[in-house]
């Protein structure tokens, strides 16, 4: 029944929302705290003030949510009230402010038409002037008891923040508690196990065996002041033990790598050889760049990166959603799955265009299709293996990637010569014990003999002068180079310090950026200093897998000459002065004739019994002239000191009338000539005539002098 407009009836609207704004407020208000509580909070803000002031910053989100967290559910539906009262209030504001503009404007007429409706007085004006003073008291108040409410929150988060620092100060002096007790058992135990280390001869655990393979190797870097009690030999042995338990390998293959490798960086190598190594491919440049395949790649899930600097088509995958060997691309014969090691042979052969390379062992056809790839598909590639079963995949995969000056051939490597000769390069990547790819057959480690190893080295020398007689020493770039997935020295340096011996032959530089220097000394294993001009690769230096490389020249036909060939060999040019006084010299003097090195043919059984006969012979003749010798010097000495009997005279020469023969080295002389009691019969005779055999320098000079 209230008229619009009429601000009586807005006050009275006005008084009922503050009565129901004060009904909610009464339920988020919290309890009366007492006095004491009080006093107790403010000292332990003012502490907690002055220990916390720098987490304040960093704790402002977490108290926020702290406040959030410890408000009732009620709050929510609260503050949307709240708003909405506040709206409320701000319109009836604005309406008092309107209502008392029009008022000053216009006060005769409001009056009029408020005498008319409610018939008012003055009386009941002051009494409205007073209940608007009374709600503006009223809202002081409540806006005071907000304040209130929100300095007790904050006092509450204040004391919670306190309390949880409190926990976390006793929690981690626990903490610390038990670290000291678990360090104090933990070091009575080190005292134990160190000393267990420390016996050599104790057996251990494997991790405990690490722990001593790594005190061994500190005594052996320091071995005055550490190596007591245990000579370097011992340690040693018991060094090669451990690791022979803990990476499982034989006893040859171990002490070979021994060898070769100081101690910290054996135990890098074989580290090494159990950790594969990362997938590569090399793109086919006569279909496709290397840039577009990546390209491609990567949109078909293969996480791939160019390999190297040394290597303008290799490729290196990471991960890959799908299989390499099953792609659009693979079957195509953009790429070949070839590990980077393999790219460095012919990288090192660098054979050019319209040129004849032979490739001794091409299966499976990696580097077969590398040679062609690199010669533009000019020139010709004989490609022979001996196994017939894997020449199916070296010729698939020759077809496969667009090679067409291949010639696939089926012979043994040693006898290849009447076939494939003239050849301007060679390759040889010959067949090895695969030391160098552990990794990828962990079997080696126990399988491989030492009469395995014998057998292939002797395998790979024959097979090093089939390529070198293979190879046209006239043409322009006559090299050969030869290589093996082993890092074994028989099967390496030893292979071509052969060649250099038996061949017309030379080492040089393999042209390749990186790699450690082949060995010239090793062990029991003396090699010419032309064989730092090959090339180590190691997995634990280079990532890679075991690989050596070596490229050899060739600067003559057949067997390597003599020493007189080596000496005009390494002369240098004679100037013309020189030569005229050497054909001075060398007139009426004949040049000694070539004579090429015996072959190792095998004797039969006649012809060897026939030798070994000879040998004896010949021993038996050095061995008689000896004796005479010696008896002839006896002679001679007892003649100067006069102490010579009738019984030592020598026999005489037989007559031509004296029937039969007379040994003239015989001499009738005063002890047993048996061979056996040769040696003491002579002492026996020096001492019973007086005679000195041998004389001081100083009896020499006194008898000169007289």
């Amino acid at each position: 029944f209230f008229s619009v407009g009429c601000w009586p009836c807005e006050i009275a609207m006005g008084r009922a929302d503050m009565v129901k704004k004060a009904s909610k407020k009464r339920v988020l208000e919290p309890e009366p705290e007492s006095e004491e509580e009080e006093v107790e909070e403010e000292e332990e803000d003012e502490e907690g003030e002055e220990g916390e002031e720098e987490g304040e910053e960093d704790e402002g989100e977490d108290e926020e949510e702290e406040e959030d967290a410890d408000k009732p559910i009620v709050s929510n539906t609260d503050d949307a009230d709240d708003a909405d009262d506040e709206e409320e209030e701000g319109d009836d504001e604005e309406d008092d402010d309107e209502g008392d503009n029009d008022s000053d404007n216009d006060d005769e007429d409001d009056d009029g038409a408020m005498a008319d409706d409610f018939e008012m007085d003055g009386s009941e004006a002051d009494d409205d002037e007073e209940e608007e003073d009374e709600e503006e008291e009223d809202e002081e108040e409540e806006s005071d008891d907000d304040d209130d409410a929100k300095e007790a929150k904050k006092a509450q988060a204040f004391q919670r923040k306190l309390n949880k620092a409190a926990e976390k100060e006793r929690a981690d002096d626990m903490r610390r508690d038990r670290r000291a007790e678990m360090d104090s058992d933990e070091g009575e135990e080190d005292e134990e196990s160190d000393d267990e280390i420390r016996d050599l001869a104790r057996p251990l655990t494997v991790p405990k065996m690490r722990q001593r393979i790594a005190y061994v190797m500190q005594v052996l870097a320091d071995f005055k002041e550490r190596g007591k009690g245990y000579s370097r030999s011992e340690f040693l042995e018991v060094f090669k033990s451990d690791l022979k338990s803990v990476y499982d390998y034989s006893d040859w293959l171990l002490d070979r790598f021994a060898e070769m490798f100081p101690p910290a960086e054996l135990i890098q190598f074989l580290d090494a050889n159990d950790t594969p190594r990362p997938e590569t491919i090399r793109c086919n440049t006569l279909k496709v760049k290397r840039r577009d395949l990546a390209q491609t790649l990567i949109k078909r899930g293969v996480n791939v990166d160019p390999l190297e600097k040394w290597s303008k088509e290799g490729l290196v995958v990471y991960e890959s959603s799908v299989a390499l060997g099953g792609t659009p691309e693979y079957l195509a014969g953009q790429y070949m799955l070839q590990a980077a090691a393999s790219l460095l042979p012919v990288i090192a052969l660098a054979p050019a265009e319209n040129e004849k390379v032979l490739d001794m062992a091409a299966a499976p056809g990696g580097k077969t299709t590398h040679i062609c790839q690199m010669m533009k598909n000019s020139g010709v590639v004989f490609a022979n293996d001996f196994s017939r079963e894997r020449l199916k995949a070296l010729s698939a995969n020759v077809h496969r990637l667009g090679c067409s000056n291949v010639i696939v051939i089926n012979y043994d490597g040693r006898d290849i010569v009447p076939v494939c000769n003239n050849m301007d390069r060679v390759l040889l990547d010959a067949p090895c014990t695969g030391s160098g790819i552990i990794s990828k057959d962990p079997k080696m480690k126990m399988t491989k003999t030492l009469e395995d190893l014998q057998k292939v080295s002797k395998l790979q020398k024959e097979m090093i002068l089939a390529a070198i007689d293979a190879c046209n020493y006239k043409s322009k770039d006559n090299y050969i180079v030869y290589s093996t997935c082993s890092v074994l020295i028989e099967e390496n340096e030893a292979v071509i310090d052969y060649a250099l011996k038996k061949r017309q032959v030379r080492l040089v530089e393999t042209g390749l950026p990186f790699g450690r220097n082949g060995f010239t000394k090793c062990g029991r294993f003396r090699f010419p200093p032309a064989m730092a001009m090959t090339k180590r690769f190691y997995p634990h230096i280079h990532n890679l897998d075991g690989f050596y490389v070596a490229k050899l020249q060739k600067y003559g036909q057949g067997v390597r000459p003599g020493k007189w060939f080596k000496k005009e060999y390494k002369q240098k040019p004679l100037t013309k002065k020189e030569k005229k006084e050497k054909k001075k010299k060398s007139k009426g003097k004949k040049e000694p004739e070539y004579r090429p090195a015996p072959e190792n043919k095998r004797l039969s059984r006649e012809e060897r019994d026939a030798l070994l006969a000879a040998k004896r012979a010949k021993a038996e003749e050095e061995e008689r002239q000896k004796r005479a010798d010696v008896r002839k010097r006896i002679i001679k000495q007892k003649e100067r000191a006069g102490k010579l009997g009738d019984g030592d005279r020598p026999a005489k020469k037989a007559r031509k009338g004296d029937k039969g023969p007379v040994d003239p080295s015989t001499k009738r002389v005063g002890f047993d000539t048996d061979i056996s009691n040769f040696q003491e019969a002579v002492k026996d005779a020096d001492q019973s005539s007086g005679v000195r055999v041998k004389k001081s320098r100083r009896e020499k000079l006194l008898r000169r002098k007289r």
